[in-house]
Parts: C-alpha cells; sequence; structure tokens
C-alpha cells in the first residue's frame, strides 16, 4: 500500500466523517474505568454531533470527564479523533445541530422523552 501525504489523509479524514454512518466513542469515569460505545454521527464540518440519553454512562462519563477518543472507519483505515466533549439537554442544543443530526442519521432524538446531548 502507498503511503498517502498529509493532505490526502486529511481529505480521507473529511470524507469519512461526512459519509461514514458510525462511530465509536471511548469514555472514561471519574475512577478512570473506560467505556467504548457505538453511536449514529452527524459531523457540520467543525464537529461530531451525537445524541444520547443523558442517563446513560457515556453521557455521564462526558459531563464529569469530558475527555473522550472517537473512532470512525474500520480497523483497516480508521481516523482518530481526541475530543472535548460538550454536553447539551436538548433545549441548549447550538442551532441546526438537532436538525442536522436528524437529517444524517434518520433518527430525530426530540421524539425521545429519554433522550439528551
Amino acid at each position: 500500500m502507498t503511503q498517502r501525504t498529509l493532505e490526502q489523509r486529511q481529505q480521507d479524514a473529511r470524507h469519512k466523517l461526512e459519509t461514514e454512518d458510525d462511530v465509536w466513542l471511548a469514555s472514561a469515569d471519574s475512577d478512570g474505568n473506560p467505556a467504548l460505545v457505538p453511536f449514529s454521527l452527524a459531523w457540520d464540518g467543525e464537529r461530531i454531533i451525537l445524541a444520547t440519553d443523558g442517563k446513560n454512562t457515556t453521557a455521564k462519563n462526558l459531563t464529569g470527564n469530558p475527555k473522550a477518543k472517537l473512532f470512525v472507519g474500520d480497523s483497516r483505515d480508521v481516523v482518530l479523533v481526541s475530543a472535548t466533549a460538550q454536553v447539551f439537554a436538548q433545549a441548549e442544543a447550538p442551532a441546526g445541530a438537532l436538525d442536522l443530526f436528524a437529517e444524517r442519521t434518520g433518527w430525530d432524538p426530540r421524539g425521545s422523552a429519554r433522550a439528551g446531548w
């Protein structure tokens, strides 16, 4: 396999963020206990948008410790993103984020009484 240039790797990473449906998110609680969970994703060109129940382990982890790792793609060509999460209740989500997420993933978390950000 030919090694890609930095420019090509960046272009390929953006393409994955635009076209992949799923992402694995790694987080840890305050004791350092890890969790690795799959999510549907939407990307707005600057941030990865995920939706989940505000009471689940990942939401709790990211509220207490916003450092996360995200993995997009398969094991032979994965994009690894080191991130600092921002957790929002639905009513506080950035303008357009819910619409983009629903359009991109086919699931609108606003229809779920338990969904959170």
